[in-house]
């Protein structure tokens, strides 16, 4: 089969897979995520912080709504 390779940032990389496995299924295309680092919005302790708290809930919303209205 062949394949693609998503880059993107840890942060968004959840639901940029979850978008290509949809909107690709059913085709014999294996996908990979690269996930480059994101030094500004790492996972240490970002409820801590009013902005990183902010982004992250937004980040959650998206990957609940892709989830529920991707087909």
């Amino acid at each position: 089969p062949r394949s693609i390779t998503v880059v993107t940032t840890g942060f968004h990389s959840r639901r940029a897979l979850m978008i290509f496995e949809r909107k690709l299924s059913g085709l014999p295309i294996r996908i990979s995520i690269a996930a480059s680092e994101d030094k500004l919005l790492g996972p240490e302790k970002w409820w801590l912080d009013k902005h990183k708290r902010s982004v992250y809930m937004q980040e959650f919303a998206k990957l609940f709504f892709t989830w529920l209205l991707t087909d």
